[in-house]
């Protein structure tokens, strides 16, 4: 069937003798459904030597509108969250050998005017902010640095790096503080030497040249 699924569509879809009258006849007309479900499946359904499970589930089926009855907001698994549309309970009798699930009664699920003020009370708590004290201004009290960044140092910089003692500084300036067992290029040694002769030729003016000069 193709298009809006009402009393109208219906009636354009049936055989000779049906009319949109008759099918106004039949949906006014209260019908014992749970009884008709399981007399219908006693007489055609039923086997004895199956074993029945009965289970219940609720359906919903979305729909837009205002007018309809029972419409409101019902969580949809489909979905995986709340939906407008209309929610069916059914209680069904599901076969254990023919893995199928027979029907025996069915209702709408139709919300009191408590429970749709509830549940619109919920949702406006939820929608609202909750209320944050003014913080005061500056550093809070007590606080401490926080390390966000976890600095690894390279395999060429050893642990003893940032330790160096004052006589490497001083008295060993020709070797490199990063890296103390490296062999310094050619020509820088004798530089450093003669620089610390001159700084204390500076102090002691009775010192002779230096010697790296003289090489």
């Amino acid at each position: 069937m193709t298009g809006r699924v009402t009393m109208l569509g219906i009636s354009r879809w049936t055989g000779q003798g049906g009319s949109y009258r008759t099918v106004q006849g039949f949906f006014s007309t209260v019908l014992p459904w749970a009884t008709v479900f399981w007399v219908f499946f006693r007489q055609h359904l039923h086997r004895p030597d199956d074993v029945y499970i009965l289970a219940g589930d609720e359906v919903v089926v979305s729909k837009a509108g205002h007018h309809t009855h029972g419409l409101d907001r019902f969580f949809a698994g489909v979905y995986g969250r709340v939906i407008p549309g209309l929610a069916f309970f059914s209680l069904a009798l599901v076969s254990t050998q023919q893995r199928r699930s027979f029907p025996v009664r069915v209702e709408q699920v139709v919300r009191s005017e408590a429970e749709k003020a509830a549940s619109r009370a919920k949702a406006a708590a939820k929608k609202a902010p909750k209320p944050v004290e003014p913080r005061k201004p500056g550093r809070p009290k007590g606080s401490k640095n926080k390390t966000t960044v976890e600095v690894t140092l390279s395999a060429g910089l050893p642990p003893s790096a940032g330790r160096l003692s004052q006589e490497n500084d001083h008295h060993r300036p020709d070797r490199n503080p990063h890296l103390p067992d490296a062999v310094p290029p050619q020509g820088v040694q004798p530089a450093a030497q003669c620089r610390n002769h001159c700084q204390s030729q500076s102090a002691n003016p009775g010192l002779g040249p230096c010697h790296s000069v003289q090489q």
